[in-house]
């Protein structure tokens, strides 16, 4: 389980989040919601240690780490898909991208890449044919599926997803979210997605935490928040 515990987080002296608790079990997807400088990319960042907090605590199934270092976080198995950028190599074949992301521990035994390549291809089937193909001549969608393949790679336990519908058309961004929970349930993986596009996140979350100017103003499970409920948020 993710646990984040009264997280408080400044730029300068500009205060960004203010005492954020959360928590995430495994096979759950939490979604983060809010407007355009509401914290949520900080909230993300700083639990992989990319925004250090002013106090607080992040644990990982009781390990503490916040405050550490991105590859800590890393090690611990959480894996964040920043909305900057898909995290791929468009110019190289998915394949490559695959291979790229192999834990050390199979560099050198071609037993153990193939078992990789099989898992993320067993959980994301659509990318078996185009394995041959530069990730940057997939649409959209198959990109960011490309993204969460390669995060995939060394089995994490917990999912970050930052405005994964940027970009995409309304028909691609509930496909993808629909893959999110189908990943979620499919290997117990915890998810924290943040968006902007409310009522999408909210058909697949379990639970909901709405941001405003860096603080939680409403948190419950998914099944108890309506779309009139979420435009009163916001």
């Amino acid at each position: 389980m993710l646990r984040i515990e009264n997280l408080n987080v400044s730029y300068g002296k500009r205060e960004v989040l203010t005492d954020i608790s959360l928590s995430v079990k495994a096979g759950e997807v939490l979604a983060v919601l809010g407007h355009n400088g509401a914290g949520k990319t900080t909230l993300l960042k700083s639990v992989v240690s990319l925004v250090h907090a002013v106090s607080g605590s992040i644990y990982m199934d009781d390990v503490q780490l916040c405050n550490t270092s991105p590859r800590t976080a890393a090690l611990a198995g959480i894996r964040l898909l920043p909305s900057e950028f898909r995290g791929i190599f468009s110019s190289r074949t998915v394949l490559d991208n695959l291979k790229v992301a192999m834990p050390p521990s199979t560099y050198r035994d071609r037993e153990k890449q193939r078992a990789e390549i099989a898992y993320c291809l067993g959980i994301f089937p659509d990318l078996e044919q185009k394995l041959n193909q530069p990730a940057g001549s997939l649409s959209g969608g198959q990109q960011q599926m490309v993204a969460m393949a390669v995060a995939m790679m060394g089995h994490p336990k917990v999912l970050l997803l930052d405005e994964p519908s940027i970009g995409l058309s309304p028909n691609l961004v509930q496909r993808l979210l629909d893959e999110v929970k189908r990943l979620a349930q499919k290997t117990d993986l915890s998810v924290i997605v943040v968006e902007q596009n409310a009522s999408a996140a909210l058909r697949i979350a379990d639970q909901v935490a709405a941001l405003r100017t860096g603080v939680i103003i409403h948190q419950a499970a998914a099944r108890d928040i309506n779309q009139e409920q979420l435009w009163d948020l916001f």
